[in-house]
Order: structure tokens, then sequence, then C-alpha cells
């Protein structure tokens, strides 16, 4: 039998957590995978952690979003990171990972 368990934390805000030391800022934000990503943000280490958050909307049509894509680039962007954690891959740099969001803009247009 599946037994879903309800989080005992919900991160419905940016949020800060002091790891002794080391900081990690938790923000929910709309992407193009889905409205309710989670971003995970260490700035000591310039780490930006995003997951799934940049891939297109399998729950929708598969495609991005034009408008989507645009905000959630924007949104990166403002982030002083150096390491670019994605879900299923390895870590790209700040420059691969704006490159390939731009890239995918410019197939959109």
């Amino acid at each position: 039998d599946i037994v879903v368990v309800p989080a005992e934390i919900e991160v419905k805000e940016k949020t800060a957590i002091d790891l002794g030391g080391i900081h990690c800022v938790l923000e929910p934000h709309d992407s193009t995978h889905s409205r309710d990503s989670l971003f995970l943000y260490i700035p000591e280490e310039k780490v930006l952690v995003v997951g799934d958050s940049d891939c297109e909307d399998y729950y929708g049509d598969g495609k991005y979003d034009q408008e989507r894509l645009k905000n959630l680039t924007a949104y990166i962007e403002k982030f002083d990171f150096s390491t670019y954690v994605i879900g299923h891959d390895v870590p790209r740099s700040r420059k691969e990972a704006t490159d390939f969001l731009k890239s995918q803009m410019e197939l959109l247009e």
C-alpha cells in the first residue's frame, strides 16, 4: 500500500536557514516546469539548485511557454551563482545555464 505523508514544513515564501556558517535560502517561484517550483540558493558557495524547474512543461503540452521562460531566465540571472544544479544531469556553470535558457528562448521567437 502507498501511504502519503504530508510534509512537516511547507515553504510558501522566501525562507533562510542558517546551517552554521552556511546559509540555505529556499524560495518558491513559478517556473517553466511547474507553478510551485522551489529554488535553493547557497550564497557562500555560489550554488543555485533548480532541480527540474528549467525543464519544459511536461504537465501541459510538453513545451516551453515563452513568457514563463523569459520570466524564469530573468529570475535565475538575479542570483550570484557559479554552479547551477539541475535535475537528472551534471551541474552547469552560470554561463552554460544562461546560454541554454537563452537558446531555448531563441527557438520560440
